[in-house]
C-alpha cells in the first residue's frame, strides 16, 4: 500500500505542474477572467454528490475500511452545493442567460465541457470495476481526492484574492472548500483486518491513457453552426471579460 500511496503522491506532484495552474498564477490575466473557468467544469462537480452517495459509498459497510470510505463520502457529497453557491456568487445566471435547453446542451453536448464528460463514465464505473473490494475503492477514492487537492491548491489563492476585490466569499473555489480537501481518507486502524500479503491489481501506471476518448476533430472543425454548437465564447460582456470578445450567448439562438 505504501508503494500505491507514493505513486498517488508522485502523480499529484506531476498534476500540479499542469499549464492551467501557471495560467491561474499569471498576474497578467484579470482575476475575474481566471474565475471564469468555473462553468466549464460543471459536469463533474454537479455529479459529485451522486458519485459519493451511489458509487463510492457502501450500503452496509462490513469492515473498518468500508466505514472509513463511507465517512469520507458524507463530507464530499456536500461539495456539489458549494459549486452552485459559487455559480450564483459569480453571477453566471445573469451573465450567461441560459435557457433550459442551453443548460442541457452545456452539461451534455457542449464541446467546452466534453473533457469532463469523457471522464465521468470511468468514475461512475468504480463500483463495478472494484467489485466491492474496499482496498481498490480506497485507492480510487484517494486518486480523486489527490486530484482535487491539486486543483484547489491552484485555484484557491485566486478566489481569495478576488474576494478581497468583490467582498464576496467563494465557498467552492475559496479556502472554505480547500480546508475540506485534505487529499486523504482517514484510515486509522482500517487496514488491520485485511490480508496485507495479497496483490491489489496489475495496472499499468498510465492505464488511464489507454482509455482516452476519440479526438474532438469533428467538433473543432470550425464549421459554422448555431450558437449552441459553436466554439464562440459563451460569456456575456461584463467588467471581467476581455474587451472585444465574441459573445455567442447574446446572439439569437436558432
Amino acid at each position: 500500500m505504501r508503494a500505491v500511496m507514493d505513486h498517488r503522491d508522485e502523480r499529484e506532484r506531476k498534476l500540479r505542474g499542469h499549464p492551467l495552474f501557471g495560467w491561474l498564477r499569471d498576474g497578467g490575466v484579470p482575476l475575474g477572467n481566471r474565475m471564469d473557468i468555473l462553468p466549464v467544469s460543471a459536469p463533474l462537480p454537479t455529479m459529485f454528490r451522486d458519485l459519493n452517495m451511489w458509487v463510492l459509498r457502501y450500503p452496509a459497510p462490513a469492515s473498518p475500511l468500508e466505514a472509513a470510505i463511507n465517512a469520507h463520502t458524507i463530507e464530499d457529497a456536500t461539495h456539489s452545493r458549494l459549486y452552485i453557491d459559487d455559480w450564483r456568487a459569480l453571477g453566471f445566471d445573469e451573465r450567461l442567460g441560459f435557457t433550459a435547453a442551453d443548460t442541457l446542451w452545456w452539461l451534455f453536448a457542449s464541446p467546452y465541457t466534453r473533457p469532463f464528460r469523457d471522464r465521468l463514465p470511468v468514475l461512475a464505473g468504480i463500483a463495478a470495476a472494484d467489485r466491492g473490494d474496499p482496498v481498490l475503492r480506497f485507492v480510487q477514492a484517494e486518486a480523486i481526492e489527490a486530484s482535487g487537492n491539486a486543483f484547489f491548491a491552484g485555484v484557491t489563492p485566486v478566489a481569495e484574492e478576488f474576494s478581497k476585490v468583490t467582498g464576496v466569499r467563494y465557498r467552492y473555489f475559496g479556502q472554505y472548500h480547500l480546508d475540506r480537501e485534505t487529499g486523504h481518507i482517514d484510515t486509522r486502524n482500517a487496514f488491520d483486518d485485511l490480508d496485507r500479503g495479497r496483490a491489489l491489481v496489475r495496472v499499468h501506471p498510465d492505464d488511464h491513457a489507454h482509455r482516452s476518448p476519440p479526438p474532438l476533430s469533428s467538433e473543432l472543425s470550425g464549421e459554422k453552426g448555431t450558437a449552441t454548437s459553436s466554439w464562440a465564447n459563451p460569456f456575456r460582456a461584463s467588467p471581467r471579460t476581455v474587451p472585444g470578445e465574441k459573445q455567442a450567448m447574446s446572439e439569437p439562438r436558432q
